[in-house]
């Protein structure tokens, strides 16, 4: 990890969890691997432990969103909430109406 770290220049030591949180959210479910494959991947008997490595980043949810709007054509009418407008803490495992604007 500290070649790495060397490599990219940064100053705060990486460490094992950083790597597992990277591949899980990442190099796996952003490209869409299901979470219960990135489960099994990472060793875990339970998907909410997975839960906690892989999360969902804004590119992601704006790609599912689109993927999700061409596939329902009654939705392309409406207009997508801006995403500065997006509030919503994404890495978040929660979520709350409330803090999305239109």
């Amino acid at each position: 990890m500290k070649a790495l770290r060397l490599m990219a220049g940064l100053s705060q030591d990486l460490v094992y969890h950083m790597g597992r949180h990277s591949f899980a959210s990442l190099v796996t479910l952003e490209e869409g691997v299901p979470i219960e494959t990135i489960c099994k991947m990472l060793g875990h008997s339970n998907i909410k432990t997975t839960q906690i490595y892989a999360r969902v980043t804004p590119k992601k949810l704006f790609e599912d969103m689109d993927r999700f709007r061409r596939g329902n054509p009654r939705f392309e009418t409406y207009p997508l909430i801006p995403k500065q407008s997006l509030s919503c803490a994404v890495h978040s495992s929660s979520y709350s109406t409330s803090t999305v604007t239109r």
